[in-house]
């Protein structure tokens, strides 16, 4: 709910910056059952509890995420005509060649983290680790830091979301 609220005032902050705007800011493919993370200047969020580590061993959560970037379609906004993005493709059925990907994860602290790079270098798993089975630091770890957005209207309105739950 709180994620979907961003994403409706999301929709209009891409129009104005002709971008489109999708939830899909984080999927990965088969993986084994620790936890998803990502790194930012505050720590490690937690982004998929699978318990292992499990909740209680972060301090910061993700509720959701939006992703902004420049649309093959045209449609700016709200992507009317976008694919699903498959989880191997990224965003290369949704934007443009040569164009950035804006990342925003929402987190349960109040802030908004953000990863931006090339389409071509940024999928739906970029940025994220995964713990090992049984909850330790694992082998895949995020390759690049969120750091904490400068965009201040979606700090606002974040903490706008938040304080209404």
């Amino acid at each position: 709910m709180m994620t979907e609220e961003f994403f409706n005032w999301a929709v209009d902050r891409a129009k104005i910056g002709n971008l489109a705007v999708t939830t899909f800011y984080f999927q990965h493919g088969a993986a084994g059952s620790g936890d998803w993370y990502a790194l930012t200047p505050d720590g490690q969020v937690q982004v998929q509890n699978l318990d292992n580590p499990g909740f209680e061993s972060f301090d910061i959560h993700a509720i959701g995420g939006v992703v902004f970037y420049t649309p093959l379609s045209g449609d700016y906004g709200r992507d009317e005509t976008a694919p699903t993005p498959g989880i191997a493709e990224g965003y290369n059925r949704l934007a443009v060649e040569n164009t950035n990907i804006y990342k925003y994860m929402l987190a349960d602290n109040g802030v908004v983290y953000e990863l931006i790079g090339k389409k071509e270098n940024v999928g739906s798993s970029t940025g994220f680790g995964e713990y090992d089975d049984d909850g330790t630091v694992g082998s895949l770890n995020p390759t690049v830091q969120f750091i904490v957005s400068k965009d201040q209207d979606a700090q606002n309105e974040w903490r706008r979301i938040l304080d209404k739950y």
